[in-house]
């Protein structure tokens, strides 16, 4: 009888370790490219690879906080920022080359730029298990001039409805690259219990 309390004992002190990991900003990112932790979503769609996924608030506060001290005052000042909205990064490529730069002809290439520039909110949209629609509330293209491997753009949404909700799906028409509509569907509670970071007990870089 001993030996059982011992044994539960001990079980529920890992269980409890396990479920308390102090993440640092390369575990979190490793946590979210994990297809298995939901926050990652990948279509193929005519040679062009797109990839959709969640970035926690606790990732933009590290990048915030850069080199300064992660005092209370701070790490509350920059995660009331980011809180509301729910931050996702849409990358696109075809064969390992940025789309923008693989689209054929100057005409798809200006269409392209200017969609992803300015018009994103014409194209993207989030929908709700319960039905409701979330618009686009800002989005951002990182431009690298085809130095990078994909096209990137960061896409934000009120996350208000998030928890009345079993899943959500971010729906983007086509861009301008002739593939037709895509879809990505997270689990509201995979986003909701994406793991933060410990700043003041664990060293990390930016």
């Amino acid at each position: 009888m001993g030996n059982k309390k011992l044994f539960i004992g001990s079980l529920f002190l890992f269980l409890l370790a396990c479920g308390n990991k102090q993440y640092n900003v390369e575990e979190l990112n490793a946590y979210v490219q994990n297809i298995d932790n939901g926050l990652l979503n990948k279509q193929e769609r005519k040679g062009y690879h797109f990839t959709l996924y969640n970035r926690p608030t606790d990732l933009w506060v590290a990048q915030e906080l850069r080199k300064e001290t992660p005092t209370d005052s701070l790490l509350d000042l920059f995660r009331n920022k980011y809180d509301d909205y729910l931050y996702f990064i849409l990358k696109i490529s075809k064969e390992k080359k940025d789309a923008l730069y693989a689209s054929d002809g100057y005409g798809k290439f200006s269409e392209l730029l200017q969609n992803l520039s300015f018009r994103m909110g014409d194209f993207v949209e989030m929908v709700t298990s319960e039905q409701d629609t979330v618009p686009l509330a800002d989005a951002h293209y990182s431009r690298l001039y085809g130095m990078s491997e994909a096209t990137s753009v960061m896409l934000a949404f009120n996350r208000e409805r998030l928890q009345e909700s079993d899943w959500v799906q971010v729906n983007m028409k086509d861009l301008g690259l002739n593939v037709g509509r895509t879809n990505y569907r997270f689990k509201s509670k995979d986003l909701l219990k994406a793991p933060s970071i410990d700043f003041k007990n664990l060293n990390f870089n930016n």
